[in-house]
């Protein structure tokens, strides 16, 4: 029977230092013989989805890119876009607003690039990361008319401000968003019925993979819902306390010791 593996790339598949592991590269590469079906399930975007893709050599049979927290899924082997769900455009344009207000910098994106206010050094050191294109809006008006996949906030200095926000304007975020830490510096928003898990089980209906045979892996709160979703939900040793208690088995190697190896060993081919 064909796996699915589902696993985020930040501390999840990729080391601190972003690189990945040799044992985790071996164990992809014996999976994908053994006819398996992987994918990476991040929140960044297309273009950084690819990246990673391409330094990993998965632009090949059975390897896809789960990117904007789910929102979209890409074909490496084909090259092309298998599905897209976007925000209530009015609605992101009003949170954008809110987290202005509260003097909070954020951003979105549309169609491969970041819509930013402003070059502030949040944004500076984010694309730092990202690596992606971007363009400068004057006012929240322009974004009207654009199909945006998510909403990001930053606070480098003191995170703590976002999850205030989050705090005050609880009922307000309930009704229309997902929102959830990517890391300690990002707190993220999405549409009501989007997210990582959604996304994953939107590949394996596409591939004909039953959910009991989907294995989700991540280490971070934006990763609990595949991670429910999944048949098998695994989170890293070194994840987030939070995380640990959604998941069905948490690993006993951490991001730097071939984790990934272990669920893939364990799980799909059953060493």
């Amino acid at each position: 029977m064909k796996k699915l593996l589902l696993t985020d790339l930040d501390d999840t598949l990729l080391c601190t230092d972003k690189s990945i592991s040799k044992g985790n590269r071996e164990a992809i590469e014996e999976m994908l013989a053994a006819g398996h079906y992987f994918a990476i399930c991040t929140g960044r975007s297309l273009t950084g989805g690819l990246k990673v893709a391409k330094q990993l050599e998965l632009n090949r049979e059975n390897c896809y890119v789960i990117c904007y927290q789910g929102n979209m899924i890409y074909d490496l082997y084909h090259d092309k876009v298998l599905y897209e769900h976007t925000m209530n455009t009015a609605d992101a344009i009003d949170l954008m607003g809110k987290l202005t207000a509260e003097g909070i910098y954020n951003h979105t994106y549309h169609s491969g690039e970041l819509l930013i206010p402003k070059e502030t050094e949040e944004f500076r050191k984010y694309r730092g990361i990202s690596g992606d294109a971007y363009q400068v809006f004057d006012s929240l008006e322009d974004l009207k008319d654009k199909q945006l996949y998510k909403v990001i906030s930053i606070d480098y200095d003191d995170p703590s401000r976002l999850q205030r926000f989050c705090d005050e304007n609880r009922e307000y975020l309930d009704a229309r968003f997902h929102a959830f830490f990517s890391s300690p510096y990002f707190l993220e928003f999405i549409a009501l019925d989007s997210g990582k898990g959604i996304g994953g089980l939107k590949l394996a209906e596409l591939l004909g993979v039953d959910r009991s045979d989907v294995i989700a892996c991540g280490d971070e709160r934006n990763d609990i819902s595949m991670i429910e979703a999944a048949g098998l939900g695994v989170c890293m040793s070194n994840g987030h306390e939070e995380v640990k208690t959604h998941a069905d088995y948490i690993t006993k190697r951490d991001n730097n010791h071939d984790g990934m190896k272990e669920v893939i060993d364990s799980f799909i081919l059953m060493k």
